[in-house]
């Protein structure tokens, strides 16, 4: 097995324990996101030669997850916010917050991408997608059990994106089961999590 592949999967193993921390609200779950994160873009150095520039430049697409995941475990260690569900009383409130993440990230995602057009439209594609895990990353920022669910969405539509493209382009049994796997996995968490949670608040 290469190092590519054991990267990949130490990397979800930790999102995975991440995903079930934070599915209970743990305090320290968002140091196993950010941590994973770390990992995986360590494989840049796979096919690169040592650089930390060079490393944070190519790290640049998960900045704003990043970000997210910092603001997360400060109001976790820092701040006491109870865990909630949307309600009247904080719709405002939760609102105004998603929009600012959402267009914050829109616009941070139209300054790093390429000149080229054909890349703008592609990542305009993906833009959309991401914007569900964008939502349940910050919902669960702020502790609102609702991130549960837009993040059970947001992995169980990568699961099939994921299963179509291997039916089609990848034919190597690893590179395809890892990524099809994790993103099951991921999506009975966070649904699990959801539905115990929704009884709860």
């Amino acid at each position: 097995m290469n190092s590519f592949i054991l990267i990949n999967i130490l990397s979800d193993i930790l999102a995975i324990i991440y995903a079930i921390k934070i599915s209970k609200f743990s305090k320290d779950a968002w140091l196993f996101y950010i941590t994973s994160i770390i990992i995986s873009s360590s494989t840049f150095f796979l096919y690169n030669n040592f650089s930390i520039i060079n490393y944070f430049y190519n790290l640049e697409a998960e900045y704003y997850n990043i970000a997210i995941a910092v603001l997360g475990l400060i109001i976790s260690l820092c701040l006491t916010i109870k865990t909630k569900n949307i309600s009247e009383y904080n719709k405002v409130y939760i609102s105004l917050f998603l929009l600012v993440i959402i267009s914050s990230f829109v616009l941070l995602t139209i300054f790093i991408i390429s000149e080229d057009s054909f890349t703008k439209i592609e990542i305009t594609c993906f833009l959309l997608f991401d914007i569900l895990g964008i939502i349940g990353l910050a919902l669960l920022a702020i502790k609102c059990i609702q991130g549960l669910f837009f993040q059970a969405v947001y992995f169980g539509i990568s699961a099939i994106i994921a299963i179509i493209y291997n039916a089609f382009y990848n034919h190597d049994v690893t590179l395809a089961t890892l990524p099809v796997s994790f993103d099951i996995i991921m999506t009975i968490i966070f649904t699990n999590g959801y539905l115990r949670n929704k009884n709860r608040y």
